[in-house]
């Protein structure tokens, strides 16, 4: 009932007029305390409702990847076992917990501190902290330790470099872990379904680092990733040494958000076991 009437309130005054910015933060306090601390309730893509943190509304938008979204809520099925590897503010990593269902399990690797604050309180408020595992670490080809550009909770924070698109917020540069999916998945004795990325660029890397999974793991497990073309020359790689590591494994990437080649163009795509 609060929504509403905020919603309302918010569409007659302007959602930028004086006396909304200015009760703008009652407000949300208010949605907190009506709530017992869930916050303001948000329906994902017209499928999906989870709570949000009244203040963070932004990173949780109503429409989100809808065709990528789309996707993976058919085909993750009841009992899966996720990594979302790249998990930022945690709409994939709640998502794919729900989809997945109470016998599933998802791990979220988010290596930026101030964003993995933020995917914490929102599995606390969808009471999803018993089947989600939040790892604060990078992913890559090896274990150890590496340099990553925190930008603050805008999504451009990745390993080495700055993102060339970044948003005004200052950069900060902080040393991080940084795990394998092959180290993790030995270590912690898991065989993931699917595999969920975005790592600005880093990609590559990561799935180096999943060699032995994928082969263990051979046609059950499937991975939605975001490529990022025009950053893999900051990691020293290109749209050969991605081909090479799929056609290594025997993958093939499908993509799933229109882009006509999926090694030339940014955006998201299924790799799963070549036929």
């Amino acid at each position: 009932m609060l929504q509403t009437v905020g919603k309302w309130v918010a569409e007659t005054l302007g959602r930028d007029s004086v006396p909304i910015r200015m009760s703008r933060p009652i407000y949300q306090r208010a949605l907190d305390v009506v709530s017992f601390g869930k916050g303001a309730r948000q329906t994902v893509n017209g499928l999906d409702q989870f709570w949000v943190n009244p203040r963070h509304r932004a990173y949780y938008p109503a429409t989100y990847e809808p065709p990528v979204y789309r996707f993976l809520r058919d085909s993750v099925h009841s009992g899966a076992v996720c990594l979302n590897v790249g998990a930022h503010v945690g709409t994939y990593a709640a998502a794919l917990a729900t989809w997945c269902g109470t016998d599933g399990r998802v791990v979220a690797f988010e290596p930026n501190p101030e964003t993995a604050e933020l995917l914490a309180d929102y599995l606390r408020r969808n009471s999803l902290n018993d089947r989600i595992t939040i790892v604060r670490s990078a992913v890559g080809s090896e274990c150890g330790e590496a340099s990553f550009v925190a930008s603050g909770i805008e999504g451009y924070s990745r390993v080495g470099q700055p993102h060339p698109e970044q948003a005004t917020t200052p950069n900060r540069l902080i040393t991080v872990q940084m795990a394998t999916i092959d180290s993790y998945c030995s270590t912690h004795e898991i065989s993931p379904d699917w595999i969920v990325m975005d790592i600005e660029g880093f990609e590559i890397a990561a799935l180096r680092g999943a060699e032995e999974t994928i082969k263990r793991r051979r046609d059950k497990l499937q991975f939605a990733v975001e490529m990022h073309p025009t950053l893999w020359p900051l990691a020293g790689e290109s749209e050969t040494t991605f081909q090479t590591v799929l056609s290594d494994l025997n993958l093939e990437a499908i993509p799933l958000t229109g882009q006509d080649d999926p090694f030339a163009v940014n955006g998201v795509t299924h790799i799963r076991w070549a036929c």
